[in-house]
């Protein structure tokens, strides 16, 4: 979670989307893997409000406290190059931004951290009840089953699942390695 994070609601600023949505659809056209932007949509209702950098805004200087690790003979160099590239400014005005929404599409969204979430799941559950510890057991099987028929049909189609899970893992290695 970080102060940007308003809850995972897939919502950014419009500008922040727009970026996202150029740089994934160039990283594409550059022949990177990605998943693909289909479509940006603004919303109508929600805000948010955002420090941001006014005609005002205060400038670095050689007594600024950021630059105390700064050798003192060279922090009048640091601040020149901070103010010749438009940096070194403290942000000193709230604006409002609206929200928007970068739609992404892709083969699957399965993820590693999938697997992972589920497996976590199981580990956590030592005093739970044995109903409990039953459905976490089934969601997990249901995933890594998903996972092995979706992304790697081909890894011992007729072995037992522990034997699938291996090979899917081995197979995920050498993909990803």
């Amino acid at each position: 979670r970080t102060p940007f994070c308003r809850g995972a609601d897939g919502r950014a600023v419009l500008r922040s989307s727009v970026r996202e949505f150029l740089a994934s659809e160039a990283m594409w056209a550059l022949g990177v893997p990605t998943t693909r932007a289909l479509s940006l949509i603004l919303s109508h209702t929600d805000s948010t409000r955002r420090p941001w950098y006014s005609a005002r805004a205060t400038q670095i200087t050689v007594d600024d406290p950021r630059l105390a690790m700064v050798p003192v003979e060279q922090r009048a160099q640091v601040v020149a190059q901070l103010r010749a590239r438009g940096a070194g400014r403290d942000p000193d005005v709230m604006i409002e931004e609206p929200c928007a929404i970068t739609t992404r599409v892709a083969p699957s969204f399965l993820r590693v951290g999938h697997l992972d979430l589920f497996a976590r799941r199981l580990q956590g559950l030592s005093g739970a009840r044995e109903e409990e510890r039953k459905l976490r057991e089934e969601e997990h099987r249901k995933m890594v089953e998903h996972a092995l028929l979706r992304e790697y049909p081909d890894v011992s189609p007729e072995g037992a699942l522990s034997e699938r899970a291996a090979g899917l893992l081995a197979e995920a290695g050498e993909r990803f390695g």
